[in-house]
């Protein structure tokens, strides 16, 4: 029988090609969409995952309040890790990362900055998944000036994998490899190529409990309940940091928790780390969850809007199979023998679609990493597991999209039918109407997120920071130079080539920040004390960067007084409560946590700039006039800039032959900043177009049918004297009827989700009007020139043929 409904199914396709064709192409194009963006969604939920016992690690975050500031970070102090091994029962192991930034390694004459190196102390391969292919990682990284190394570099540096127990040069001395490993699965949150023992840096063993530098994580026992030592984590801050507290700021911890300040620790699953954190000093840049709500979302949309196409299309065409149906019927079908003939043809379609849609689907694979940032491939992705379900979803898709065709053709009755009864054409379609309605709305919904997101990006670009990234050359790790940093700067500015400069690391687009301590008096307790960016700088700093005072003066080297003056932003300020405050005496320690606290005199005020995310509101800042060479910022003339950095890779080649001269543009290290965003727009925008296409596709067909049932009728009024423009006007009306009530719904809908979307903002875009009209106007204008081309094409027919056809 099977047999049969399947030879009747590819006839009645075939004898219907045009019917097929939109019908594939539709469900093909959104089968293909919905896999890619499957597949990106796979990828993202899949993140550290591959770690054995990744359902029992955790890694501790730190929430401070303290001084009117917040600070949410990942990293937490020195002697957290001892401390919760030692106090509970319930923890088998635990590991603490530096992050010291890049280092320079040097190969035969070659010097090469790695940007991907990290201090971890040995017992990171007792709590992650990173098997060894040489040497014994976890006993010899034990051990101060050891490393491991991955795979890629092993080869990269010496040529072979087995190199344990070499030496390998960095900037900073020798390093005994200890152990290869293989590389880091790019599904982890962290990617090294570099395993430092953190045994080599004195920070790690100096028992500093108010230092939070250290990324740490915990491997709990099995069967161990985490809500225990999630509960006695409380009790490490009253045991041990309330000593620190008190013994800095000569307050207890009950005081600064009445004064509204605490320090709390938390624990976060490993395996939500990827996708729900977005906190400071984070070992690698995170995505966030919502995108991948978004994504989901275009998926499922996109979907419904071809199934929609599919129930469409067939049951538009439903007068065409309606006197086969009665026939049946006479003849002695039963209804539920035509169901399953129909829904056979359903998934004839939706499995050609599939055969289409993975071909669609590998062939726009690598433009869509391109797009995502992502490495795709079609053989990780496509295991038998998921290709059974890919088989059983299209048949799952089949079954649901040509359910509603299935049981409305089947319930035709015999004798209607026969009898010409069957009430046709495109207005008796209450149901057909509600689907275009709805596909319709779903793809202004997705126009009108997708402008909402370009336009707060532009927004952005265009917002006055409060400094001036364009033409800033950033040339970086120009501490490698050493004693020659200040001899480059100079170097530079002599050339000619550059309008201002300033060395600092601390610029508004790094990720170089320093938060301390500052008192109002030198009594230096909890009472009197606030927490802010203490970061740096020259006195070329305000100059280069564009920035502009609010009250004061800048920073200047004939003003020998000026080693112990400060500059605040309003930020600042306003958490100082001053209304006054150049002049004004602010006390710090002078040579970190501990140390003597020095008074400082406040010299000037800045206006706020940002320097971080603008999803964040501008933080305080304290600019301290001293030397920081990390970085030099050079302010470029306006024009073609690659004869000035020719002329600085120069000077560098002086100065340091044997390094390599590393630089970037501020504007694009601020567009980096937003490159998830940009990601979402790009992919929004595509899938938008996509979803309009595969809607538009369906409206063409809805057209051509609504045509051909009344071609009669066109007939007869042509021989009365109506116009083509007339008739066009006729068929399009009901139409465009439709798109516009689905444009009226799809609106609030909208506006309410990208309004919840832009407050992550703290400064954000309005939604113009002019989002929606053009919305409007573009759906509008596309939705007549795909009903016009049937409509006119119908009304230009000869009546004499039409007529006669009847």
């Amino acid at each position: 029988m099977f047999r049969n409904y399947l030879k009747i199914a590819v006839r009645s396709l075939w004898k219907n090609k045009s019917f097929s064709a939109l019908n594939i192409a539709g469900l093909a194009m959104g089968l293909a969409a919905c896999l890619l963006i499957l597949l990106y969604v796979k990828d993202e939920l899949s993140y550290d995952k591959f770690n054995k016992n990744a359902n029992r690690i955790y890694r501790v975050d730190t929430d401070i309040r303290f001084g009117g500031s917040d600070f949410k970070i990942a990293t937490a102090p020195d002697p957290l890790a001892r401390t919760l091994v030692e106090e509970f029962p319930q923890i088998e192991a635990a590991v603490r990362f530096r992050n010291n930034g890049n280092l320079q390694f040097r190969k035969g004459q070659e010097n090469i900055m790695e940007d991907h190196v990290i201090y971890a102390d040995a017992s990171l391969f007792k709590i992650f998944t990173l098997p060894a292919i040489d040497g014994n990682p976890e006993q010899g990284l034990s051990q101060p000036n050891t490393v491991v190394i991955t795979e890629s570099m092993a080869n990269k540096y010496f040529g072979k994998k087995e190199v344990a127990g070499q030496f390998i040069e960095t900037a900073n001395g020798n390093l005994k490899i200890v152990g290869v490993i293989k590389d880091v699965p790019k599904s982890s949150h962290f990617n090294f190529d570099f395993f430092v023992s953190l045994e080599t840096l004195e920070e790690s063993r100096r028992n500093h409990w108010l230092g939070h530098n250290f990324n740490t994580y915990i491997l709990l026992k099995p069967g161990s309940d985490v809500e225990v030592v999630r509960a006695g984590l409380r009790g490490i801050v009253t045991r041990h940091v309330a000593k620190a507290i008190q013994s800095l700021l000569n307050s207890s911890l009950q005081d600064l928790e009445n004064k509204g300040d605490h320090i709390r620790y938390d624990l976060r699953p490993l395996s939500s780390i990827h996708l729900h954190s977005e906190l400071d000093s984070e070992l690698g840049i995170n995505n966030n969850i919502q995108y991948v709500y978004i994504f989901s979302a275009v998926a499922l949309f996109i979907l419904l809007i071809a199934c929609v196409n599919f129930m469409n299309l067939s049951t538009a065409r439903s007068s065409n199979r309606a006197r086969e149906v009665g026939v049946r019927k006479v003849m002695g079908s039963l209804r539920r023998n035509l169901i399953w003939q129909f829904l056979t043809e359903s998934i004839v379609i939706s499995s050609v679609s599939l055969i289409l849609a993975l071909i669609l689907a590998w062939t726009f694979l690598p433009w869509f990493n391109q797009l995502s940032g992502k490495e795709l491939l079609f053989s990780q992705q496509l295991t038998p597991g998921v290709t059974g379900s890919l088989i059983g979803f299209s048949i799952l898709v089949g079954i649901l999209a040509g359910s509603y065709p299935a049981f409305f053709l089947s319930s035709f009755q015999p004798i209607k039918v026969l009898k010409g009864k069957l009430a046709a054409g495109f207005k008796t379609g209450w149901m057909r109407n509600s689907l275009v309605v709805f596909q319709f709305g779903i793809s202004i919904f997705l126009i009108v997120g997708t402008v909402v997101i370009y336009n707060q990006l532009n927004f952005i670009r265009n917002k006055k920071a409060g400094f001036n990234r364009e033409q800033v050359l950033v040339v970086n790790d120009t501490q490698i130079l050493g004693k020659n940093s200040k001899l480059f700067k100079e170097e530079v500015l002599r050339s000619g080539i550059a309008k201002n400069v300033t060395m600092s690391g601390y610029l508004p687009t790094s990720t170089y920040r320093n938060s301390d301590v500052v008192f109002k008096d030198a009594t230096a307790n909890a009472a009197n004390s606030v927490s802010m960016q203490i970061w740096d700088v020259d006195d070329d700093y305000i100059p280069t960067l564009g920035m502009e005072m609010a009250a004061g003066r800048n920073f200047s080297r004939d003003l020998p007084t000026d080693s112990s003056a400060i500059i605040l932003n309003e930020a600042a300020v306003k958490l100082l409560g001053y209304t006054d405050p150049v002049g004004k005496v602010l006390f710090m320690p002078n040579g970190g946590f501990g140390s003597r606290n020095s008074p400082y005199t406040i010299v000037g005020v800045v206006k706020d700039f940002n320097y971080n995310s603008m999803r964040e509101a501008v933080g305080p800042v304290l600019l301290q006039n001293k030397l920081e060479e990390s970085s030099l910022a050079v302010r470029l003339p306006a024009g073609n800039p690659n004869q000035a950095i020719e002329k600085i890779r120069d000077i560098w080649k002086g100065l340091a032959p044997q390094q390599p001269l590393r630089f970037s543009f501020m504007d694009e290290d601020f567009n980096r900043i937003y490159e998830a965003e940009q990601r979402t727009g790009k992919i929004s925008l595509a899938f938008s177009l996509l979803a309009v296409l595969i809607a538009c596709l369906g409206l063409f067909g809805l057209a051509a049918y609504a045509a051909e049932q009344r071609t009669k009728e066109i007939g007869i009024r042509k021989v009365l004297g109506a116009s083509v423009t007339g008739i066009v006007q006729m068929l399009s009306k009901d139409f465009l009827k439709l798109v516009i009530l689905a444009t009226l719904i799809a609106f609030p809908f909208a506006w309410w989700a990208m309004d919840r979307w832009l407050q992550h903002f703290a400064y954000r875009s309005d939604i113009s009007w002019w989002i929606f009209a053009g919305t409007a106007g573009i759906t509008l204008m596309i939705a007549i020139l795909t009903v016009s081309f049937q409509a006119i094409r119908a009304a230009l027919l000869n009546p004499v043929k039409s007529l006669r056809n009847e």
